[in-house]
C-alpha cells in the first residue's frame, strides 16, 4: 500500500523531469533569443528547487518550521525569474542588466536574512514582496501585452503566432494559483497543499510551453527606434522624384504625395497584400522607404494601421472572390492572402456582419 510520501515522491519526481525536459528543449535551440535563454533559466530554477524537495520529501510532515519556512523562502525567489520572462515576452530585448539585480536582490537578501536570523519577520516580509509583486506586475503586464499586441498591427499584416492575447489566461491563472499558494505559505502546511500546488502549476506551465513554442519572437521587426542611417534615408529616398509634385507643394506635401503613389501602385498593380507574410519592412524596401516614415503615414495620414490597412484590401479581394466564383471559403482566404481560414472569417464578419458563406448567398440573391 503506497503512502502519503510515495506520492509526494512521485509528483516531485515528475515535476523534476517535466522541468528538466523544458530547460534542455529551450537551452538547446538553434540560435536561442533571449526570450528561450530566460525561459530555460526559469525551467532550470524551478527543476533545482523541486530537485531539493525530493531529498526532503521523506521528512515533509516531520521537519521543523524552520525549515520548512527556508524551503518557501528559497522558493520564492522564482518570483523573479517569472518576472525576467514576463518582461522579455512583452518588452523584447529591452530588459537591462539593473532591473535583473533590482527585481532579484530583495528576494535573496530577505532569503539570507531569514536563513541567518530565524526570525519569522523576514519570512513573512518575503511572501508579502512575492504576492504583492506578483499581482503589481501582473497588472503592468496587462496593459503592456496590448500595447505589444497594437504595436504588432503596426508592423505586420498578419498576428497568428505573433500577438500575446494567450498570455491573458495565462496570467489569470497564475493569479490563482498564486493566492492558493500564499494560503498554504501563511499556513505552512506542506502536505496535501503542495500536491494541489505543484499539479496545478506544471498543468499551467504546460499550456505556457504550448503558446511559447509557437510564438514567433519578432525582435528586429518591432523595434520602433530607427539607427540614425535609417532615419536619414526617408527624404533622401523621396527627393529623386520631388520634381514630379505640384511645384506649390510643401516639401513633406510632396514626401507625403509620392510616398502615397508609391504605396497605392504596389497594392493596386503589384497585390502585394496577397502575401500572408507580408509585413512593413517588406512594403518600405519597396516603396524605396523606411519603416518608421512608412509607420507614419498609415497611422498619422491615413489614420489606420498597417495590419487593418492590409487586411481590408484582402477583404476587398475576398469579397470579388465571392462574388465571382464558386470556389470554397479556404481557398477564398488563402488566395486572397490570409495566412488561415479562421482569421479570414473572423476579419470578414468583423467587417460584414456575416459569414463569407452568408456573404455570397446574399450576393446571388440579389443578382
Amino acid at each position: 500500500m503506497y503512502s502519503f510520501s510515495h506520492l509526494h515522491y512521485f509528483i516531485y519526481g515528475m515535476a523534476v523531469m517535466f522541468y528538466l525536459l523544458l530547460t534542455i528543449v529551450f537551452a538547446t535551440r538553434r540560435a536561442p533569443s533571449r526570450l528561450h535563454k530566460w525561459v530555460a533559466a526559469l525551467m532550470g530554477f524551478l527543476c533545482l528547487l523541486y530537485a531539493k524537495d525530493v531529498v526532503l520529501v521523506d521528512n515533509i510532515l516531520a521537519i521543523s518550521n524552520f525549515v520548512s519556512t527556508e524551503m518557501k523562502s528559497l522558493d520564492m525567489v522564482v518570483v523573479s525569474f517569472y518576472a525576467f520572462v514576463l518582461y522579455e515576452l512583452v518588452r523584447p530585448g529591452q530588459m537591462s542588466r539593473r532591473f535583473v539585480v533590482a527585481t532579484i536582490a530583495p528576494f535573496l537578501l530577505l532569503f539570507a536574512a531569514h536563513a541567518l536570523t530565524g526570525r519569522m519577520l523576514f519570512y513573512y516580509a518575503q511572501v508579502a514582496l512575492s504576492a504583492t509583486y506578483s499581482l503589481v506586475f501582473a497588472l503592468w503586464a496587462l496593459r503592456e501585452i496590448h500595447r505589444y499586441n497594437r504595436r504588432i498591427r503596426e508592423y505586420f499584416s498578419y498576428d497568428e503566432d505573433l500577438n500575446l492575447s494567450w498570455l491573458y489566461g495565462i496570467l489569470g491563472a497564475f493569479v490563482f494559483i498564486l493566492l492558493f499558494w500564499m494560503v498554504n505559505a501563511i499556513m505552512l502546511n506542506l502536505a496535501a497543499a503542495s500536491i494541489i500546488y505543484m499539479c496545478a502549476s506544471i498543468t499551467l506551465m504546460a499550456f505556457f510551453y504550448y503558446f511559447l513554442s509557437r510564438h514567433e519572437v519578432v525582435l528586429d521587426q518591432i523595434d520602433t527606434n530607427p539607427e540614425p542611417s535609417e532615419a536619414a534615408a526617408a527624404p533622401q529616398a523621396e527627393e529623386t522624384d520631388r520634381a514630379d509634385t505640384n511645384p506649390s507643394a510643401t516639401a513633406a506635401e510632396a514626401t507625403i504625395a509620392l510616398l502615397a503613389r508609391r504605396v497605392d501602385a504596389l497594392f493596386e498593380r503589384d497585390q502585394i497584400h496577397l502575401n500572408p507574410r507580408l509585413t512593413l519592412i517588406d512594403v518600405a524596401r519597396m516603396a524605396a522607404t523606411n519603416r518608421t516614415y512608412l509607420s507614419r503615414y498609415f497611422n498619422t495620414t491615413l489614420g489606420i494601421s498597417f495590419f487593418d490597412y492590409v487586411n481590408q484590401r484582402r477583404l476587398r479581394h475576398a469579397e470579388r472572390l465571392l462574388e465571382a466564383t464558386d470556389a470554397p471559403i479556404a481557398d477564398v482566404a488563402e488566395q486572397s492572402g490570409f495566412s488561415a481560414s479562421s482569421t479570414f472569417r473572423r476579419a470578414f464578419f468583423n467587417q460584414h456582419g456575416c459569414t463569407p458563406s452568408e456573404y455570397r448567398r446574399r450576393q446571388k440573391q440579389q443578382a
